[in-house]
């Protein structure tokens, strides 16, 4: 009985990683799958390639803001009134990004 790791590493070392061989691949399986997809069938795979990117754009942005928000209102250094006016900023900021998405 062969051992798992035994079979991983057969597997590793008779992979051709040469970049003329990846290329040859993918051409491969651009020929073999998305030549013979419907018009229809490659729209929706479109749509949804750019819903997901789009869903990466927003959790990169509003992570961003996220964290620019938090060191705002934490570099206030006590100033009661300064964190007040930023956090408002902050608030109107926020309102603005939402009738833009909107």
């Amino acid at each position: 009985m062969f051992s798992f790791n035994y079979i991983l590493n057969d597997i590793k070392n008779n992979i051709d990683y040469r970049i003329d061989n990846i290329h040859r691949t993918i051409d491969n399986l651009y020929y073999e799958y998305i030549l013979n997809l419907l018009e229809e069938e490659k729209n929706e795979i479109l749509e949804e390639i750019l819903r997901n990117i789009l869903k990466i754009i927003l959790c990169d942005v509003e992570t961003t803001v996220r964290r620019s928000a938090q060191k705002v209102l934490q570099n206030a250094e006590g100033d009661t009134n300064l964190m007040l006016k930023r956090a408002k900023g902050l608030q109107s900021l926020g309102k603005m990004i939402l009738q833009k998405v909107n």
